[in-house]
């Protein structure tokens, strides 16, 4: 039987943390029964009944504010605007007053306290050019001012992700301050903080909602391969620097924390296709959709193809590399810096023919293409369903599963004279997470072990 451990809250403002012990949950009927036990206690904490509060979003020139969030302070309920910046959200003043948070990327925070439903609330944010009041929640697990932030914190909002150049979202990411990218192939792609470049991202750990993405079989990050599609990623925040005390001994060089979206608050149909150079095709597929005030589903996909990169240079290796190297065209061979099996052969002094004596003969070998041949496809799908639902305001569970599949393009290997083949890699994952919040501080997931 899975066990449940609750610590109650001690004070207002006080973190109420959450622990499944994952040690036992190795067959889906027990998550299952899980499920049942907490959505059964829960039904009794639900018996006020919500009423409505209405209400729209402006900006300082009175233009609506599309995508502006909504939450209940100290709560996971929440909502954003529609195309012409209203709301509904439905509260439980049995409590006492409430208090509103509303928020958008650029602009600055407003909170205003509710006692009573009110169905004619107008809001207007003002912009914030300088993003200094940046609210993260990867540095400290919990919410905080990023200026407030122990460690040097960056983060990347939403719509700074979408704007960000394909195929992957981590490669655009070198063009944020203190992170160095490490690209392999069309798909495979290295992080690296503080200096450390290596072909494999080394002590920076990449996690997805708090769950670690490294491949379990081959130890290492394979990009954003196991990361969400960019249409469901909520922000993306790198902590530069150790990170031990909270993520583990594997962050000595940082962490690298993407967000998704609540489909509690981002509902609806998203659906997003590019094209490029390079036969490139991205297409990008988000539903989520809310079941009454408890329950709420998400499904995300992506598909990638491109044709990868091959490598054509023809001339001749420097002969600082390969000193017995012959001129490029020359008709006793020579090695070529992208020819693979270019044997070298040096004629004895005592060949017949006195022209080739003391000469280095080559084999012609093979160009890259030849060995590739219509094998340079990278292809990549991610299909990532997910079901939350509200035990109370303050404790939501999410189950979910991330399957993916990557197909990366053979690449030429730095041994001259062989060539291995990329085999397709799929991974699935079963995740189950609780995220809990009191008083001012709220929104943090906490999850369990990766199944």
């Amino acid at each position: 039987m899975p066990t449940i451990y609750l610590q109650p809250l001690l004070a207002e403002g006080a973190f109420l943390y959450f622990f499944i012990s994952s040690f036992y949950m190795r067959k889906p009927y027990c998550l299952l029964l899980l499920l049942l036990l907490l959505m059964g206690q829960s039904l009794a904490g639900w018996a006020q009944e919500a009423v409505p509060v209405t209400g729209s979003v402006l900006t300082d020139t009175g233009q609506p504010l599309p995508g502006a969030t909504i939450f209940i302070k100290g709560t996971f309920i929440g909502t954003s605007t529609s195309r012409d910046g209203g709301f509904l959200l439905r509260t439980d003043f049995s409590n006492g007053p409430v208090i509103l948070s509303v928020s958008f990327v650029g602009y600055v925070t407003q909170e205003l306290t509710l006692s009573k439903p009110d169905n004619g609330i107008k809001v207007t944010l003002k912009p914030n050019p300088i993003q200094a009041a940046e609210v993260i929640a990867s540095a400290s697990r919990k919410e905080e001012n990023i200026l407030q932030a122990p460690v040097t914190v960056e983060k990347v909002t939403s719509e700074q992700v979408l704007r960000l150049p394909p195929p992957d979202v981590q490669v655009g990411l070198n063009q944020f301050k203190g992170i160095d990218v490490n690209g392999t192939s069309m798909l495979m792609n290295s992080l690296s903080t503080r200096g450390f470049n290596s072909p494999k991202s080394e002590r920076l750990i990449q996690l997805t909602d708090y769950f670690d993405t490294q491949s379990p079989s081959l130890n290492i990050n394979s990009g954003n391969l196991q990361g969400l599609p960019e249409i469901d990623i909520e922000s993306i925040e790198i902590i530069h620097g150790p990170a031990s005390a909270l993520y583990g001994a594997n962050a000595f060089n940082g962490v690298l924390l993407q967000n998704s979206k609540d489909p509690f608050v981002t509902e609806g149909l998203t659906l997003r296709v590019r094209g490029g150079g390079r036969a490139l095709f991205d297409g990008q597929l988000r539903y989520a959709k809310r079941i009454g005030q408890k329950f709420a589903f998400k499904v995300t996909g992506a598909y990638l193809t491109a044709d990868d990169w091959l490598a054509e240079n023809y001339s001749a290796t420097d002969r600082r590399v390969e000193s017995r190297n012959n001129d490029q065209g020359s008709t006793l061979g020579y090695d070529a810096v992208n020819n693979y099996g270019d044997v070298a052969f040096r004629v004895p002094d005592s060949y017949p023919i006195a022209d080739l004596r003391g000469k280095t003969l080559f084999m012609p070998g093979f160009a890259e293409q030849a060995l590739v041949g219509t094998d340079e496809r990278a292809k990549s799908l991610k299909v990532q369903p997910s079901l939350s639902y509200l035990l109370t305001n303050t404790i939501k569970v999410t189950v979910g599963a991330a399957t993916a599949a990557a197909r990366p393009a053979t690449r030429a290997p730095a041994v001259t004279g062989s060539r291995t083949m990329a085999p397709t890699s799929t991974t699935a994952k079963l995740r189950v997470a609780a995220g809990l919040c009191a008083g001012s501080r709220c929104r943090i997931s906490g999850p369990t072990r990766t199944i």
